[in-house]
């Protein structure tokens, strides 16, 4: 009878293993990508799970959620970036109260950054997509006097600046109207660019 109940428990043992072992294999198996805080700042990471070009399972911390909900609730933040948090958080994500070494580790996914996390991730062992190689990838050719639109503006105090469409960083200048739209009609004046990032300077075009 003893015998009995202990073979009994050894077993439930085994398939109680056995199915925590099936569950860890298919958590690890299936196309997670965690996001980095610095993915979520630069503000293109949603559109692209949005558009297939990242594809996977987007993956954040609590912490980092909780963030984006600050930030669609601050009125000091440009409503253009709110959108692309809107764009994120309306994503199928799965959060996890965890921070984003552990989440890769636990999941054995790749890290998505945007910024200079991408070595020190890379040293504790964690593949990283790294937003800023597309900063060279699709550039459209730009050449002074070349007119441009600009989105997601961010107004300042005597200046604005805003972002083209493949995220290069534009900063305005001239007579910025009243009203601060999204998107503004610009006209190049000059143009800093190497192998690894470009940035332009514009004023604002005249109607």
């Amino acid at each position: 009878m003893i015998s009995s109940v202990i073979i009994l428990g050894l077993v439930g043992w085994i398939i109680a293993l056995l199915l925590i072992y099936r569950n860890i294999k298919v958590e690890e198996e299936k196309n997670y990508k965690a996001i980095h805080s610095s993915a979520i700042r630069d503000g293109r990471v949603g559109k692209l799970f949005k558009s297939g070009i990242i594809e996977g399972i987007p993956v954040i911390s609590e912490e980092d959620m909780r963030t984006i909900s600050k930030y669609l609730e601050s009125d000091e933040v440009p409503e253009g970036f709110k959108d692309d948090l809107r764009t994120l958080k309306e994503l199928n994500l799965k959060v996890i109260k965890k921070d984003l070494s552990e989440i890769c580790k636990t999941l054995s996914c790749p890290a998505i950054t945007a910024g200079n996390d991408k070595e020190e991730l890379e040293i504790r062992g964690i593949q990283c997509i790294n937003l800023k190689d597309l900063d060279t990838v699709g550039k459209s050719n730009l050449i002074r006097g070349e007119k441009i639109t600009v989105n997601h503006i961010d107004y300042g105090y005597d200046k604005a600046q805003g972002y083209l469409a493949d995220g290069t960083l534009v900063e305005i200048e001239g007579d910025v109207p009243e009203n601060q739209p999204v998107t503004l009609e610009c006209i190049v004046e000059a143009i800093i660019e190497n192998n690894f990032s470009r940035k332009v300077w514009a004023r604002v075009a005249k109607l």
